[in-house]
């Protein structure tokens, strides 16, 4: 079973519209403007307003799919290499939970649906029972 996080409302719209303005000025003005570097450089802006990234858990770990028109990558966090768990809850999103993974020296915040994150934890602890789990107020 897989569980799919949630979405990060980081990017706000009217951050997009200032890139999708940006890049497509960029072009113009290469065009126009006769500097050529501007061409790819609103190119390669229009092409990052594309991102899009998707995290899921399975009974293995945690992972993270980064997806751009012409690139992909993908970013596993096996449960086995993960030593750390805490989980707390967002004021902002009540229907979140926000997992905190850390593998060595790094960490990684995940929102999941509130409902989710207990059986989220439950398969990381059975994976690897060496895993330090709080939860934080």
């Amino acid at each position: 079973m897989y569980y799919r996080a949630l979405e990060r409302k980081d990017t706000l719209r009217s951050t997009k519209q200032v890139g999708a303005f940006l890049g497509v000025g960029s072009i113009v003005f290469g065009i126009m403007g006769g500097y050529l570097p501007g061409i790819p450089v609103g190119i390669l802006i229009l092409i990052a307003l594309l991102f899009k990234k998707e995290v899921y858990a399975d009974e293995q770990g945690i992972w993270t799919y980064y997806l751009m028109p012409g690139f992909s990558h993908t970013e596993t966090w096996l449960f086995k290499e993960i030593k750390y768990i805490h989980k707390e809850y967002s004021i902002k999103r009540p229907e979140a939970a926000a997992l905190h993974f850390t593998k060595g020296a790094m960490s990684k915040m995940v929102l999941f649906r509130r409902e989710d994150a207990p059986a989220i934890v439950e398969m990381a602890l059975e994976a690897n029972p060496e895993i330090y789990y709080d939860e934080v107020d």
